[in-house]
């Protein structure tokens, strides 16, 4: 016998028929758990109308699977039900209240078309992830979540409208989406979650809504293709690595009532020439601005409580903390705040246009990576005040012929001048 069915549930399909067409007896109203499984010879199926019921794992694996024709009988549709139905093109699920649970479609490489039921009220968990063929998908209207990794590596996904009444985008739900242009997101949206469009390479057009209030960890990072965000007003943190690598990020708005903005959040942003840090900015991130080649001024609020800037150069508001040099600042030569005590970690990392540095008296620690990679500086005066100098603060800085006086040194790192 081709099928196991016990009252109406069909439990097993043997592969070992040889058949490549497929035809479900009209007495099953429910496919149980990995009924046809790995079933790699089957081409095409024909459901029946009495089917109401799609179990977990169902037709995982059927990998020649090309044509399945799903009943509107049909009302749940299980975990991972077709997954890995690499040679699927189409799918289409009539029944407007039939619910679907996570990775449903997960990895069905060849999968372009689909149809969702219409009441259908949220994307579950990595329900399309790897559908690298998918190019459109229409998102019911009455979606109100997206889950973890729904999208994600939907490479050839070009068209996508997100419904009016969304509020919430999971972690991850669209990273590598490589072929995604804009993206308008919805109102009710709080916050964006970690990676959420992450490399998505080809983007170009991102509208965050004004009920924003967080810009989450790699949100946008790697976009490569974004020359411009508006940052809404009511956004209060930007956490760590949310632009990073974003190399064509021109033009940056940040709202005045910012609070912070997390480490590396625009970490090789190589196109930014300006940025301006509000009044309500009251933590700034460890390598905030590095590897940002063209930043030539780093602006602050005067009414800043805890930073400023001198000659667009970050510093804390005091001046004894040097926290950031701007890579693009248009000379070879700078001299240090003579209050300072302090030159940042990574603070003048990668400059490269640099050839001279004055270090004044007041200046008693350097930190790490503070002139890792500057391969043009030749000179620096180094103080007697100086007494603390950490891991790699002058890595690969191979023009440097100068010496710190080791009497004066309480405290040297390891790989200072490595």
């Amino acid at each position: 016998m081709a099928f196991e069915i016990k009252n109406g549930v069909l439990n097993k399909y043997n592969a070992e028929s040889g058949e490549i067409r497929v035809i479900v007896p009209d007495e099953v109203t429910k496919i149980n758990k990995e009924a046809f499984k790995n079933c790699t010879n089957v081409v095409s199926i024909v459901l029946p109308d009495s089917l109401t019921c799609i179990e977990e794992y169902a037709f995982s694996g059927c990998t020649s699977l090309i044509e399945i024709v799903i009943p509107e009988s049909v009302t749940s549709i299980g975990k991972r039900a077709f997954e890995k139905c690499k040679s699927l093109v189409k799918i289409k699920i009539p029944n407007s209240n039939c619910t679907l649970d996570s990775w449903i479609f997960y990895d069905c490489s060849s999968l372009k078309e689909v149809v969702l039921p219409f009441h259908l009220k949220a994307i579950e968990n990595s329900m399309f992830k790897d559908c690298i063929s998918l190019t459109t998908v229409n998102i019911p209207s009455r979606v109100t979540s997206i889950g973890m990794w729904a999208f994600c590596n939907c490479k050839s996904l070009t068209n996508l409208v997100l419904p009016f009444h969304l509020n919430y985008i999971s972690r991850e739900a669209f990273w590598g989406c490589k072929s995604l242009t804009e993206i308008v997101i919805p109102e009710f949206v709080k916050r964006i979650e970690y990676g959420t469009f992450a490399s998505c390479s080809r983007l170009t057009s991102v509208k965050i809504p004004k009920n924003v209030k967080i810009i989450g960890t790699w949100a946008f990072s790697l976009c490569d293709k974004l020359t411009s965000i508006t940052i809404p007003d009511n956004v209060e943190i930007i956490c760590n690595f949310a632009f990073y690598e974003c190399n064509s990020l021109r033009n940056v708005t940040l709202p005045d009532k910012l609070t912070t903005i997390g480490e590396r959040a625009f970490h090789r942003c190589t196109q930014l020439s300006t940025i301006t840090i509000p009044a309500s900015v009251t933590c700034i991130g460890d390598e905030c601005f590095m590897g940002c080649d063209s930043l030539r001024q780093i602006i602050v609020s005067e009414e800043n409580p805890k930073y400023t800037s001198l000659g667009g150069v970050l510093y804390s508001k005091d001046l004894r903390t040097l926290i950031q040099y701007p890579l693009g600042r248009p000379t070879d030569f700078y001299a240090i705040y003579d209050r300072t005590s302090c030159i940042g970690n990574s603070a003048f990392r990668y400059s490269t246009i640099l050839t001279r540095i004055v270090i004044p008296d007041s200046v008693s620690k350097i930190g790490e990576y503070a002139f890792a990679y500057c391969t043009s500086l030749r000179e620096v005066r180094f103080p007697y005040s100086l007494k603390i100098i950490e891991n790699c603060a002058f890595k690969n800085c191979p023009a440097l012929m100068s010496r710190p006086v080791l009497k004066s040194i309480i405290s040297m790192g390891e790989g200072v001048f490595g």
